[in-house]
């Protein structure tokens, strides 16, 4: 709190790094790396990390690695693991900034991210609520190309996206649902069951007036981010152990 107060009267912002971790170390110094490397603003960073012990020996390595960094400013660990969707959810809560950047442990940033750019788009409409970054092969139809704060973005369908992007946080901290990779879909409106969600998501004025999810740059602006997770079975490894162990 003293950091951010020091900040607000020197009338700096600062932007929150939230970044998912689970028991894999390479991947973990690897996304972070790219990070520090890649994405820029005039802004401070607080970087918040949460850590779901699937491997207690690996999660020890990522505990140690980032307790010798010297960068990350909170740490929450969740041992034994209660899976992603849990995670966000506690890194949203220890959120401070208006505007967050959130990221997987396995997701390296490729490109130059200029976050003063981005956030402007937010800044000046108020109904934009997520900017992510695509992988090199998600690009989209030139007819879900809009225009934001002079700036060519694409609309996502219809979802809420869990690679690096930028979110608004007081539009998804009340919204997010714990399971078992965070709720993306109609439960992000409260009173819409999913057959309703469906037929409203048809109409992209309603999307834009009430999700708000876009890409960043036009329907060809790809390649900022690889996904290099390869074990994505881990959780679904321990819960068989933990089944057969009557846990």
């Amino acid at each position: 709190m003293r950091v951010l107060l020091e900040y607000w009267i020197k009338g700096k912002a600062m932007i929150d790094i939230l970044i998912t971790s689970a028991s894999r170390p390479d991947y973990l110094k690897r996304t972070v790396d790219s990070i520090l490397e890649h994405v820029h603003s005039k802004d401070q960073f607080r970087w918040l990390l949460h850590e779901d012990v699937v491997r207690k020996s690996d999660s020890l390595k990522n505990i140690k690695w980032v307790m010798n960094s010297g960068l990350f400013d909170e740490m929450k660990v969740t041992y034994p693991a209660k899976r992603h969707g849990n995670a966000i959810k506690e890194l949203l809560n220890m959120a401070q900034s208006e505007y967050i950047f959130r990221s997987e442990d396995d997701c390296i940033i490729l490109k130059n991210i200029n976050l003063d750019e981005v956030l402007n788009v937010f800044n000046i409409d108020k109904k934009v609520n997520q900017i992510g970054f695509r992988e090199m092969n998600t690009s989209t139809l030139k007819e879900n190309e809009v225009i934001k704060g002079e700036r060519c973005l694409t609309m996502q369908f219809p979802e809420w996206n869990l690679v690096p992007s930028i979110w608004r946080l007081s539009f998804i901290r009340p919204r997010w649902i714990v399971t078992n990779r965070g709720e993306v879909s109609h439960h992000l409106f409260s009173g819409l069951n999913k057959k309703k969600y469906s037929e409203l998501i048809k109409n992209k004025s309603w999307l834009q007036e009430n999700l708000g999810s876009y890409w960043w740059g036009d329907g060809f602006a790809t390649g900022y981010v690889k996904h290099i997770g390869v074990d994505a079975t881990l959780y679904a490894q321990i819960e068989k152990k933990n089944e057969k162990r009557g846990l």
